[in-house]
């Protein structure tokens, strides 16, 4: 008997090949003479067969955790507790998925918590727990009990070990102490205190300090007495300075970035600095300053140090597409040769253009120019600038020194050339303020000094910055507009938490038309709104304007800016901001009823070059009825 005994029979009249397609429609159907509830009732019942093929969990799931309370704090921020917690409280967006509960971490959690209360100086404090079920035993809602008790305070802070410290050193010591009696006895200030006292020392020249400390509490009298114990060890300072593996680089050149000499003391700070310093020359791939024998094993108390790094490749290439409201698009590309000769130089030759500016740009870079921390810097460029009222076709080149003067403070005296051309002049006093088709020719004399506190990147979150700037031009420079021109800008970085940050900015800036110049031409005139400055406002459209609404701009500027920044989620962040500014026809002048308001609030997308910046900014004063209540902005990078 064989497989196919019992096989239908194909109908007569059926194509050939139609015998594996083929399917009864009679009653040899198999549903075909069954009633509805009766194929329900088939449908059913082959589900039930199929259910203990189901897993138990999905059957009697495991109980989720629902709400995470916490009662009873009163000293301790609820925020800060939260940090210590596991327990994660289900959220309110349905795709983020609930933590399963587990009784394990309520009860790690509250010895977290008892040991947050006697970290904040509540040594009689103490947490509890307690858990309701709900939703038949599916999700389950923690709370935790918290009584602080009474503060424990500091009754005395005492540093030992100091008799070999100098005076200077032992006072630096004890201006960050920061422990004073009477003060609630925390953790956090007190391994701060021991972190601020070990950077000291060991920057100070004791490479191999110690701080030990011990806190003695008599919680019947909530008192806690600390004592910090001082171990300065050896005071030693930096040896001579070896380079390995740079031979492509005159030794200059390296060391003009070195923060030490030697017979300085010792500080790994400044080693630290000094690596960061010979990074930013942007030759080399990677770069180490350390000692060659630590500092643990030396016996004359002189670190010998070495600089050792790789190189990147010499040259160069970018290519970059961007949107701005001001420029709209714009293409700009360039092409760098990092290290040309055993001076280093540096060659960078760029071109952009875009709806208001097209330039190519040369520049030159010396990293070592006649002395240790001193570069020099030739940029000469060609460029067709589209102003609102005018057009400025320029041939310029500025040549600066930047010698440093300390770890953050800068001076850079230069001089500038420049020849002008105008076109398309719209202005109604185009006479006073430049000639269509004529030629101006600046030859100023530049000095600028300023104190840079801030973290090098694309988007520092704190530090500071304060520049003051003069320039003159004058007939015996070889100048056919002369004037004085003078500039001060303050910018303040605060973080306020670890994410959040305030950012302030304050500019003047002033020009003053000299000898045979009465009136400075519309290429140097100052101009304010826009996407950087004041952003109520268009570009350059804060200010004197003429009988056709073209901006003239002015001889005295002043602009604020006070911004706060935030994240909303990963990479993308917030600002709300307000900005103000004026700009005055005359010299040396400021007036505030002049000033106009603007304030909004804006995105940022951090990406590798830079935040996206979109910003929508408000009038809040506007000189008249008929202006645009709101101005929207594009660009990349921070406003200030």
């Amino acid at each position: 008997m064989t497989g196919t005994a019992n096989r239908r029979k194909t109908p007569k009249d059926a194509p050939l090949g139609a015998e594996k397609a083929f399917i009864p429609s009679g009653p040899q159907g198999i549903l075909a003479p069954m009633k509805p509830a009766a194929v329900l009732f088939f449908l059913a019942s082959f589900l039930l067969i199929l259910a203990p093929a189901t897993p138990a969990r999905c059957q009697n799931p495991a109980p989720v955790v629902g709400k995470v309370r916490l009662e009873g704090l009163d000293a301790v921020p609820e925020k800060r507790a939260r940090q210590v917690l596991s327990l994660r409280a289900a959220s309110r967006k349905p795709w983020v998925r609930r933590q399963a509960f587990d009784p394990d971490l309520v009860e790690a959690d509250t010895q977290k918590l008892n040991e947050l209360l006697k970290s904040e100086g509540f040594f009689s404090g103490s947490a509890r727990s307690e858990i309701v079920h709900r939703n038949h035993g599916r999700t389950v809602d923690v709370t935790f009990h918290v009584e602080d008790g009474p503060a424990t305070l500091i009754s005395g802070a005492y540093l030992l070990g100091t008799d070999k410290l100098s005076p200077e050193m032992l006072s630096r010591l004890k201006k960050v102490l920061g422990l004073e009696a009477g003060d609630r006895f925390r953790a956090e200030p007190y391994t701060r205190a021991k972190r601020d006292l070990l950077l000291i020392l060991r920057d100070g020249g004791y490479a191999t300090a110690r701080v030990d400390g011990d806190v003695l509490v008599d919680r019947e009298r909530r008192e806690a007495e600390v004592r910090l114990t001082l171990s300065p060890g050896r005071w030693m300072t930096f040896g001579e300075v070896d380079i390995a593996g740079l031979d492509r680089t005159d030794p200059r050149v390296i060391r003009s970035r070195l923060l030490f000499s030697p017979g300085d003391p010792y500080s790994l700070a400044r080693a630290l600095e000094s690596q960061r310093n010979l990074f930013s020359l942007g030759f080399l791939s990677t770069v180490t300053v350390e000692p060659r024998v630590a500092p643990e094993e030396v016996t004359d108390n002189i670190v010998p140090m070495e600089v050792s790094g790789g190189y990147r490749q010499p040259r160069r290439v970018r290519m970059g597409l961007g949107y701005g409201s001001e420029d709209r698009f714009r293409v700009q590309a360039s092409w760098m040769h990092r290290h040309i000769g055993r001076m280093a130089r540096q060659l960078e030759l760029s071109a952009k253009t875009s709806s208001i500016v097209q330039r190519v740009e040369a520049r030159m870079l010396w990293p070592w120019f006649r002395a240790d921390h001193q570069e020099l810097t030739d940029d000469f460029a060609l460029s067709r600038d589209e102003n609102v009222t005018y057009t400025d076709r320029t041939i310029s080149n500025r040549v600066q020194v930047h010698r440093a003067l300390g770890p953050f403070i800068h001076l850079r005296p230069g001089h500038l050339f420049e020849m002008h051309r105008l076109e398309e002049v719209s202005l109604d006093q185009r006479k006073e303020l430049g000639a269509e088709g004529e030629e101006y020719y600046l030859s100023a004399i530049q000095l600028q000094m300023d104190q840079d506190r801030r973290r090098p990147g694309e988007n520092p979150r704190q530090g500071s910055l304060v520049s003051l700037g003069a320039g003159y031009a004058s007939r015996a420079t070889g100048s056919s507009v002369q004037y004085f021109r003078i500039t001060g800008e303050l910018r303040q970085l605060l973080p306020l938490t670890d994410s959040v940050t305030l950012a302030a900015r304050g500019l003047y800036t002033t020009i003053q038309p000299t000898e045979e110049t009465d009136r400075i031409p519309i290429f140097k005139r100052l101009f304010s709104g826009g996407g950087s400055s004041v952003r109520g406002y268009a570009y350059q459209r804060l200010g004197p304007l003429d009988a056709g609404g073209g901006p003239q701009g002015g001889e005295s500027m002043a602009e604020a800016s006070l911004e706060l920044r935030f994240p909303l989620y990963k990479e993308l962040g917030g600002v709300v901001f307000s900005d103000a500014g004026m700009v005055l026809p005359d010299p040396f002048s400021f007036r505030g009823r002049e000033i106009r308001a603007t304030a909004g609030a804006g995105l940022r997308y951090n990406t590798p070059v830079g935040p996206l910046r979109v910003d929508l900014g408000f009038k809040l004063n506007p000189a008249t009825d008929n202006e645009d209540e709101y101005q929207l902005h594009l660009s990349i990078g921070q406003a200030f």
